[in-house]
């Protein structure tokens, strides 16, 4: 609800006599409503080729396209149209989705390797494997399984941390909040795996 508040430049003011006085008046709206999802859009990219674009400002066309490709999300839809004395139209309206599955079959039929850099969740959900980076180093790597039951196909992403040669990982930072890990950590090794405990935790008594 909105909240609405008045403060006087003094505490006191009499009420028989005459003065002008101040006031400060403070409307504080209540929050807007957050979402994390926007709304479609179905964009068309026209790029012109024609000699004055040529070289560096076609290859910036280019580059700015393909960054824009990869902010769209399966629901978007999108075509590519080039022109200098005639018009193509490189790719019809056409939705993210099938894209990637054009892509997925370019990898399976003819062995293309495929990079897409991104920060939008559900295009990673459409790649096979996913290279998460964090602070300037690998931290997690995700592979794409699909399982049927029956008719009905099932998507699904096992995420890995990654290890590298020192031995060392990137834990999840929820991980480390909810664990209230902050500079160090105890390493226990107990059977098959390791625990991760914070520098709180007590000590691991020696066997007598």
């Amino acid at each position: 609800m909105t909240r609405l508040t008045a403060r006087a430049d003094r505490r006191l003011i009499r009420a028989t006599s005459h003065s002008r006085r101040h006031v400060l008046v403070e409307v504080t709206a209540p929050s807007a409503p957050r979402t994390t999802e926007r709304a479609p859009v179905n964009l068309a990219f026209v790029i012109d080729r024609s000699g004055s674009m040529g070289g560096e400002k076609l290859e910036l066309a280019k580059a700015a396209v393909r960054e824009a490709l990869a902010t769209l999300t399966e629901r978007d839809r999108f075509s590519v149209v080039v022109y200098d004395d005639r018009i193509d139209v490189v790719v019809d309206s056409t939705t993210a989705s099938e894209v990637f599955a054009v892509m997925r079959a370019l990898n399976e039929e003819l062995g293309v390797t495929i990079v897409i850099v991104t920060h939008d969740p559900a295009i990673a959900h459409q790649i096979d494997r996913v290279v998460a980076i964090r602070d300037g180093r690998i931290s997690t790597e995700s592979f794409r399984r699909v399982e049927f039951r029956g008719r009905e196909a099932y998507v699904y992403h096992d995420e890995y941390a990654v290890v590298d040669r020192t031995g060392r990982l990137q834990i999840p930072k929820e991980y480390l909040e909810r664990l209230d890990v902050k500079e160090r950590a105890r390493l226990r090794l107990e059977g098959d795996h390791v625990e991760v405990l914070p520098e709180s935790a007590p000590r691991e008594e020696p066997e007598s």
